[in-house]
């Protein structure tokens, strides 16, 4: 049987692939479906409708949804997912997410389907930046310099929010922390988010954080 797990993008799908590894698990990229996920869950309907006849033939049996919890709430991020599923699965079948990593079985004509979900975050927010700044495993010099900058804007009263803030200091990290001197004339193709995949093979995050454990509970389920 296959599997299919959204994300928000090929970086999140890089990550999770390269995470996979490190726990055991390898995820070919042709089980992810990435899409932005937006101001609505219309892009959450659409991955399920695109994978509804396969699962009504019972080629697919396991669904996976991986967003960002970003500033909401997680009641409100499951409510969102919920909303998502159950537009695609109208008149066929209804679910009721309570949590994350709480896989669900739904029977779909002759065929069950597991859905489950988790989202992004550290503590009670976030996004993949947020979980990358958290996972910094080598000395941030020039990356905490970023502190001062952002004192600096918000003293000229100029918008600059704690996402602008963590994406600014994960680049930073990864484009002069971490990029080594042989690799400082191809920072593009070395050292930058654009090859995500590169950078966590150099062993610059520790993908051993206990921030990591639900997502590993959620990669084990399939």
């Amino acid at each position: 049987m296959a599997y299919r797990i959204f994300v928000e993008s090929p970086n999140d799908r890089k990550f999770i692939q390269a995470f996979g590894l490190n726990i055991g698990k390898t995820i070919a990229e042709n089980h992810f479906y990435e899409k932005n996920i937006g101001k609505t869950s219309k892009n959450i309907t659409t991955f399920v409708q695109d994978n509804l006849s396969e699962i009504q033939r019972g080629s697919v049996d396991k669904i996976g949804i991986i967003i960002d919890l970003d500033d909401f709430t997680i009641l409100e991020r499951l409510d969102f997912v919920n909303e998502g599923i159950n537009n695609a699965l109208k008149g066929i079948a209804t679910i009721n997410f309570t949590t994350e990593n709480q896989m669900q079985t739904l029977d779909i004509q002759e065929n069950t389907v597991d859905f489950v979900c988790y989202f992004m975050k550290v503590g009670n927010r976030g996004h993949l930046d947020t979980v990358l700044k958290e996972i910094a495993s080598e000395p941030s010099n020039y990356a905490d310099c970023l502190t001062e900058y952002r004192k600096c804007i918000e003293a000229k009263n100029l918008k600059y929010t704690q996402s602008d803030f963590e994406k600014y200091w994960v680049d930073q990290y990864i484009r002069q922390d971490t990029c080594k001197k042989s690799e400082q004339g191809q920072r593009e193709n070395k050292c930058s988010m654009k090859v995500l995949d590169f950078v966590l093979q150099k062993g610059v995050f520790n993908l051993k954080h206990k921030c990591l454990n639900d997502l590993k509970a959620f990669i084990e389920l399939f």
